[in-house]
């Protein structure tokens, strides 16, 4: 509940209904939420987070007939590795005799077979706070807390649930 009678509907992808049970025609209301970060957003646009919804890193509170809104953002570097562990073939005109298992080895050897994966990175995170009184027609930004850096080399798989960095 957002206050006494009034009721809300939350779409982490960009609003929210609000219904005042108490009046005496019920009505909604249609409050936009501030839009994505831009980390965020791309991450949601990716192909490889398809699964990937804003609720992950959004979330809103309402207390008192006033909403507070909460978004993360991870900054995360992506940086692609060209895999070396296959041997590259050597040259056959350096031998004198060609076998026909050389032959089938080096026709699965090509440089084109060679892949790139791409390593992501999460470097830090952001947290942007929103507020605004239910009957207001804008958010005012509470705070904004700035990058907070991660240790370096930090391998992201988002498959897996990441742990949070400890601060001392």
């Amino acid at each position: 509940m957002l206050g006494e009678g009034v009721l809300g509907w939350v779409d982490f992808w960009g609003s929210m209904l609000v219904c005042n049970l108490l009046q005496e025609t019920p009505t909604t209301r249609y409050v936009p939420l501030p839009e994505l970060l831009p980390g965020n957003r791309e991450r949601l646009k990716s192909s490889s987070q398809r699964r990937a919804t804003p609720k992950c890193f959004r979330d809103l509170t309402c207390t008192y007939s006033v909403i507070k809104f909460i978004e993360v953002e991870h900054r995360i570097i992506v940086r692609e590795n060209i895999d070396t562990s296959s041997e590259k073939p050597s040259d056959p005109n350096l031998k004198d005799v060609l076998y026909d298992s050389d032959l089938i080895m080096l026709q699965k050897h090509k440089d084109v077979d060679i892949k790139t994966r791409k390593l992501q990175l999460m470097n830090g995170w952001r947290v942007v706070t929103w507020t605004r009184v239910i009957e207001s027609n804008c958010w005012f930004k509470e705070r904004v807390q700035g990058w907070i850096q991660r240790a370096p080399r930090t391998p992201m798989n988002p498959m897996e649930p990441q742990k949070a960095p400890q601060h001392f």
